[in-house]
């Protein structure tokens, strides 16, 4: 789990370099508590896995991973073909955010047992969830 600030911050930092202007070409969930983005830059496709188990929250980049034919489910349908602007962590806390060319975020909250991921429209409401989406959409 990643407990400290500090690592997050320098994980962001180097992320920044990584994916600002890829497109997100699918974000889907085949692990109960986690989801993969899949990233496209040119030709290249990388995928960064995002845990929100309780008990190991973490971030994940890689260039390689298999999407299940089945028990896998599409997530975040408003991100699709979006262009990350760019990716940046709140200066206090463990939350990062990847802000699309577009109207919307993706907020990812590391909090240990509280951790989840928002999809935010510009006036700042939740229009999406990865857990528990019926009790904070909207909000």
């Amino acid at each position: 789990m990643i407990s400290n600030y500090y690592t997050l911050f320098h994980i962001v930092k180097d992320l920044q370099y990584q994916i600002t202007s890829s497109t997100i070409t699918d974000v889907f969930t085949q692990f109960e508590g986690e989801f993969v983005i899949t990233l496209k830059s040119g030709e290249e496709e990388r995928f960064l896995i995002v845990s929100c188990e309780p008990s190991r929250n973490f971030l994940l980049f890689t260039e390689r991973f298999s999407r299940a034919r089945r028990n896998s489910m599409t997530l975040f349908e408003k991100l699709k073909d979006a262009r990350i602007y760019q990716i940046f962590i709140h200066p206090a806390d463990r939350e990062i955010t990847l802000q699309m060319a577009g109207n919307y975020r993706l907020i990812i909250h590391l909090y240990g047992h509280k951790a989840n991921a928002f999809v935010v429209d510009e006036h700042n409401v939740i229009v999406d969830a990865f857990l528990k989406p019926r009790e904070v959409v909207g909000s």
